[in-house]
């Protein structure tokens, strides 16, 4: 599953294959943290908070929020416009 492109791998998970999903979490996954603790670290430790909470808050959130509406925002993504999963 992992040989998959991205293209390939999001149509998949979109069509429900078990498999293209969880390798489409594990991808994203890593991405969001990535982006994640960049955007809240500092804040969360400025504010007294913990920060890899705030970063697996986030993760979470972002996640569903790609997944939600029968996965609208990922039908969306386009990898010519110069992103890619990870």
């Amino acid at each position: 599953m992992s040989d998959l492109d991205d293209v390939e791998l999001v149509t998949r998970a979109l069509a429900g294959d078990v498999a293209a999903r969880r390798e489409l979490g594990r991808r994203l996954m890593q991405a969001v943290a990535r982006e994640a603790s960049f955007a809240v670290s500092r804040l969360a430790v400025s504010e007294g908070r913990d920060p890899r909470q705030e970063v697996k808050d986030l993760v979470h959130d972002v996640l569903l929020g790609l997944f939600e509406d029968d996965g609208k925002q990922l039908r969306r993504w386009d990898p010519e416009r110069g992103r890619s999963l990870e």
